[in-house]
């Protein structure tokens, strides 16, 4: 007999093993990599073959596999071996990470319903009992869902009358498999015959519907059902061939493409390379050829032609008939890159991100893993489809805090997409212009290959950057969101009918809600942080999406001296159309960009010119290309800074290098103006000079004294419990034995135990330590010794972003 080991697609960190299963006799084409379902604790369960081997017996018994989801192996041989690794990497199951190379995280849709078992029900209920009601209503039916079975007994307590019968063996489970993602198919004709002019002519003279059915099968293979009926045909003449056996129908499966009819140039005229980009594509040529693993970063500053090196670094990759995968960081920079990758490569492109329904990110993973397109642009979800000869994955602004998962496990696409170039023997390139620390460091070490690009195409120059000193605005008597400087260079943009870019990283109206009488602020119920008002008359926790209407009096002490607080993008919007009636100023953020495609109409839009301002969070920061675009102003600029995170500067380097890098891409120069509060921080006077080299050699100096990345490896454990105290000692009981196992060795470092940034989180405490590991995987050693991957009241984060 043939036994498979099964991983079981159940997120808990309990079930961490793989589980042995007989393959029947009729699935015995079954091998590691197949999606099938099996019973596990009295209930059909998705799972995941590891491996397949042969056994005369068992000393145990063993269940049997009771359905297969598809058609083929869902996950090839490298994904499984990427998978591993990345399980023991990230301290979690292999399923939790299996589970991620799946739209919606499962491929199946189990449900059950309850029928009567003929064979024990005694009759012996009496008519009005919940038991006999249950009976008469599944013998009637036939079967029911217990959510059914609910309605059917509103008052009584269905559950326990269930279980009981269950037990009594009077009512038995019936598990039903579906497949998760809905297929869509569409009707097609074929011809039976061979289709020649004289048979039209002779055989169907005077049927012209026919005829006519006839001719648009002549020279092709098939016509769908709906493209005759809009050629103004009915169903009688096409029923009348049918029957003559001269064609038949058949079903074709449809695959969704959202990306289908989007508007790119056709015909683009040949780019020339610059001299730079062609010596870059030249290093890694022979990498791709060699189909071995390959790692490197490209630092280009903004404008430098970063985009085109992916372009023909593609090109390569497809001509060896290998596949694709190109990250962008946010969804609304998938829109200009698919315009670039579409110019150049038509229709051998799928896009990914989690904006798409289950069903459409299922026939992308369809489309890429039988070639019938080869380039998946996304988020970094795309980073899990399933390709078969993976030979080339970019990230670009690798440096994005985005790429970070912040639920369970919480990977970093950076991590996945080595791991995953290893296993599939691919080139990855990093590309930023301003790379993270760590990527940058790892150059220097020579663990990555590095090539710059310092220049702008074109030798345009960088733009001007001047900081505005808001300490001044406000002696000055400004009160308002916008500097005086600020409001002179909108006038000057718009005047000469040029566009503008405004960045506020703070989403809604007012930041936070405070009583003048007693000074509470109104904060979330869940999470403890302040709400956000928005204009749509809502407090919002921009942490857990709670909403709140906002009060007229204080819940506190019942003043009516409530104020609204802050800045954020809906209220500079406001601002901005009072101060500038005359300026067409357009949104990006989250609050707008709720609907598909709405990030893609917004920037067209812009692009286009039928905006002159558009403002927004990050999300206007990275990536867009508009050569109209001549000025951009960032609003409190070093607000990051005042953040307790030894990030803090990198950060705020990089929203201003990045926001300003938006302007001056066309034939006029750029001009910046970065308003902030401590214009004299090395943060701030680096990014307006636009000296990365010089930002980093200052902070990697901080980073070393201070013993932080990339000098070590953060993990940072949240301890959850119902009680402070009892959450508190936990921690501190993990810290003894850290500081004894690790006893002399300075290279491993804990700190804490300190309460989380969301102390209490819907009633529950959190405690974090924050490991600093010179050794990671002697540290990996400690934490499965001491059951921490198994504790659900732990929470693993591997290189957080916020600690």
């Amino acid at each position: 007999m043939y036994i498979a080991d099964v991983y079981v697609n159940l997120p808990v960190k309990s079930i961490a093993q793989a589980y042995s299963y007989i393959i029947p006799d009729d699935k015995l084409f079954l091998d590691a990599g197949w999606r099938v379902v099996v019973p596990f604790h009295g209930r059909a369960t998705e799972g995941f073959i590891l491996n397949k081997y042969e056994v005369e017996s068992t000393d145990r018994p063993l269940k049997k596999i009771t359905d297969v989801l598809d058609d083929e192996a869902w996950f090839p041989a490298e994904i499984i071996k990427a998978a591993s690794k990345l399980a023991t990497f990230y301290l979690c199951s292999l399923a939790e990470i299996m589970r991620l190379f799946m739209p919606g995280k499962s491929g199946a849709k189990i449900s059950c319903v309850y029928e009567v078992n003929e064979e024990a029900v005694s009759g012996c209920y009496s008519d009005g009992t919940a038991e006999k009601m249950i009976l008469d209503f599944l013998h009637e039916y036939g079967n029911a869902s217990k959510n059914k079975l609910k309605k059917l007994l509103p008052d009584a307590s269905v559950e326990s009358v269930i279980e009981k019968m269950c037990r009594r063996d009077e009512i038995r489970r019936v598990y039903n498999v579906a497949k998760k993602s809905k297929e869509r198919f569409e009707k097609y004709i074929c011809p039976q015959i061979e289709i020649t002019d004289t048979l039209i002519q002779e055989k169907f003279k005077g049927k012209p519907a026919q005829q006519k059915i006839l001719r648009l099968l002549k020279d092709c293979d098939s016509v769908s059902l709906k493209y005759v009926k809009e050629q103004g045909i009915s169903s009688v003449p096409l029923k009348a061939l049918a029957e003559m056996n001269c064609i038949k129908y058949i079903e074709k499966r449809i695959l969704r493409d959202s990306y289908q009819d989007f508007d790119c140039e056709k015909n683009v005229k040949k780019i020339k390379l610059t001299d730079t980009q062609g010596k870059i594509i030249d290093s890694i040529r022979p990498h791709i050829d060699s189909k071995q693993y390959f790692m490197a970063l490209l630092h280009g500053v903004t404008g430098s032609g970063k985009t085109q090196v992916y372009v023909e670094l593609t090109k390569l990759a497809r001509m060896q008939g290998r596949q694709v995968i190109v990250l962008v960081p946010e969804i609304a920079l998938t829109g200009q890159i698919v315009k670039v990758f579409k110019q150049n490569f038509s229709e051998d492109i799928v896009v990914i991100h989690s904006q798409l329904s289950v069903s459409e990110r299922n026939d992308s993973f369809y489309r890429f893993r039988h070639g019938q397109a080869n380039i998946a642009i996304g988020a970094r979800s795309a980073l899990f489809l399933t390709p078969e000869n993976l030979g080339l994955i970019i990230i670009d602004e690798e440096q994005d805090p985005s790429y970070k998962q912040d639920e369970a496990p919480r990977y970093h696409a950076r991590v996945v997409a080595e791991m995953l170039a290893k296993a599939y023997n691919c080139t990855l390139i990093l590309g930023s212009a301003t790379p993270s620390l760590e990527s940058y460091y790892q150059t220097q070490l020579g663990k990555i290959e590095y090539f710059e690009m310092p220049e702008r195409v074109g030798n345009r120059p960088m733009p001007k950057v001047y900081p505005v000193d808001m300490r001044m605005e406000l002696k000055r008597g400004n009160r308002k969101i916008l500097s005086n400087d600020m409001m002179r260079l909108i006038r000057e943009t718009i005047q000469q009918g040029q566009q503008m870019i405004l960045m506020l990283n703070r989403r809604g109206f007012s930041t936070f809600i405070m009583c003048r009488e007693c000074g509470h602020v109104i904060k979330c119920p869940d999470c403890g942080l302040p709400m956000v008002y928005h204009k749509a008359n809502t407090l919002m926790c921009h942490h857990c999406d709670t909403q709140l209407h906002p009060p007229s009096i204080c819940p506190q002490c019942g003043s009516t001296y409530i104020r609204y607080f802050g800045s954020g993008t809906e209220k500079l919007e406001a601002e901005l159309k009072e101060l500038v009636p005359e300026a067409r100023v357009v949104r990006l953020d989250r609050d707008t960009t709720q609907r598909k495609f709405s990030q893609t109409e917004i920037l067209s839009a812009f692009s286009e010119g039928k905006y002159d301002i558009l403002l927004g969070t990050q999300m206007v920061a990275k990536g867009h290309d508009v050569p109209n675009v001549t000025a951009s102003g960032i609003l409190s600029a070093d607000a990051a800074l005042n953040l307790p995170d030894f990030r803090a500067a990198e950060r705020c380097f990089m929203l201003i290098a990045q926001t300003a890098g938006r302007s001056g891409r066309g034939e006029i120069p750029g001009k910046v103006l970065v308003q902030c509060y401590n214009p004299e921080h090395y943060a701030v006077q680096y990014a307006c000079e636009q000296n990365y080299h010089a930002f980093f050699e200052h902070e990697i100096e901080i980073r070393k004294a201070l013993y932080y990345p990339p000098f070590c490896r953060l993990i940072k454990l949240t301890f959850v419990g119902d009680t402070e105290d009892e959450t508190r000692k936990r921690a501190e009981s993990l810290k003894d034995k850290f500081v004894s196992y690790f006893s002399g060795r300075a290279e491993q470092q804990i700190i804490g135990p300190a309460p989380d940034t969301i102390p209490v989180f819907r009633g529950r405490y959190r405690y974090n330590l924050v490991i600093k590991a010179g050794k990671y995987l002697d540290t990996l050693q400690f934490m499965r010794e001491n059951n921490l991957h198994e504790d659900t009241n732990v929470l693993i984060d591997i290189d957080p972003i916020n600690i």
